[in-house]
């Protein structure tokens, strides 16, 4: 299972900020702190499992932050904070991977249960394949899938094959084949 060791929150309300981190101080995890998006592609070198972005920030939007988190291995779970975003901002900010979107006010109980739940459960497949019809054949999607879900698995792992075979619940070989570039890897 994926850690919370190291998040990485990005806010430039000073008062928001200082009471998440005051809330979040009593959690077992390294609170990164960033008040824009030069600070979070900084924040970001220090590779956190979650990356906690306001929508709206002095120099660039949680848009900007989820594709420069999108570039990592492997990539941080991904939360988007706002008082104001519009329902357009919140779906697109889906479609690059925000698990959880939460509306301001928030307290830090609930930031950190929107942490966990993205943590502990898996994102809805079926919109982002049937989005795909028309677009890619099946194998194509298939193919990416296993990419992406290999590459992350790594990158998790710190490239040890044995543990990307665990977190993937698949053999070593199927691993090692997909890895390769081999058909039939990460079927299992």
């Amino acid at each position: 299972m994926r850690t919370l060791q190291r998040v990485l929150l990005v806010e430039d309300h000073e008062p928001l900020l200082a009471a998440l981190r005051r809330g979040l101080s009593l959690r077992p995890v390294e609170l990164l702190l960033a008040r824009s998006v030069a600070e979070a592609q900084v924040g970001l070198l220090s590779n956190p499992d979650a990356v906690v972005t306001d929508v709206r920030l002095p120099d660039g939007t949680a848009l900007d932050v989820t594709r420069l988190a999108l570039q990592m291995r492997p990539v941080p779970l991904l939360v988007a904070i706002s008082g104001e975003a519009s329902p357009e901002e919140a779906f697109e900010l889906a479609g690059h991977g925000v698990r959880k979107y939460l509306a301001k006010p928030l307290s830090a109980d609930q930031l950190w249960d929107a942490l966990v739940d993205a943590r502990d459960s898996a994102p809805p497949l079926e919109p982002l394949a049937a989005a795909c019809v028309g677009h890619s054949d099946i194998r194509q999607v298939e193919g990416k899938v296993r990419q992406a879900m290999l590459d992350q698995a790594l990158a998790l792992a710190g490239g040890n094959l044995t543990e990307a075979a665990r977190i993937l619940r698949v053999s070593r070989q199927a691993v090692q084949r997909q890895a390769r570039g081999r058909p039939g890897g990460v079927e299992e």
